[in-house]
C-alpha cells in the first residue's frame, strides 16, 4: 500500500533490493514522498540516520521545543535521540505500528510525550482496532503522567 492505503499493489516478482508490482486501485497517480506499507515486511528501525542527526541539530539551532520521532519500534530511537539533545527540548514519540504497542511501555517511559497516528497505526492493525489501542495508549500516559496527542 502506498499514500495511506489509497493505493494498493500486487507484486509480480521481487529481487534482492526490489520489487516489481502493478496498482490494484484506478487512477493510480504516485506522488513523492508518500508512505509505503508492505504487509508482513520486518524492518528493524532502531538507528538514527545521517538526516535525522542533522535534522535534530538544526531543531537544535533555530530554537524548536519539541522533536517529533516517526516510526518507533522500541525506546532505542527515543534514547539515540536524547544523546544528541543537550537542551530542554521535548521528544514526542509518534505511535504507528503494531511493533511500538508492543514495546509502548518503555517507549513511553523514555519520552516525554506520545502521538497516535490513528491513520498509520490503522493500516498496520485494523481501523476496528485502532479504538481498544488508543485507550490502552491512553490509559498508560496517564499512568505514566506524560501528555498524549491523538492525531490523524
Amino acid at each position: 500500500m502506498i499514500d495511506d492505503g489509497k493505493f494498493n499493489f500486487k507484486f509480480i516478482s521481487k529481487k534482492k533490493n526490489s520489487v516489481i508490482a502493478v496498482c490494484k486501485t484506478k487512477n493510480c497517480v504516485l506522488k513523492s514522498y508518500k508512505s509505503v506499507h508492505i504487509p508482513k515486511i520486518e524492518l528493524s528501525l532502531n538507528k538514527l540516520t545521517k538526516k535525522d542527526k542533522k535534522d535534530i541539530k538544526t531543531a537544535i539551532k533555530i530554537g524548536c521545543n519539541w522533536i517529533a520521532l516517526s516510526y518507533i519500534q522500541n525506546e532505542k530511537l527515543v534514547n539515540a535521540a536524547r544523546k544528541i539533545i543537550k537542551k530542554d527540548i521535548g521528544i514526542i514519540s509518534k505511535i504507528e505500528n503494531k511493533h511500538a504497542l508492543k514495546n509502548i511501555k518503555k517507549i513511553i517511559d523514555a519520552s516525554d510525550s506520545i502521538m497516535i497516528a490513528r491513520g498509520d497505526l490503522a493500516i498496520e492493525i485494523g481501523h476496528s482496532e485502532v479504538p481498544k489501542a488508543q485507550l490502552s495508549i491512553i490509559k498508560k500516559c496517564t499512568e505514566s503522567s506524560k501528555s498524549v496527542i491523538v492525531a490523524t
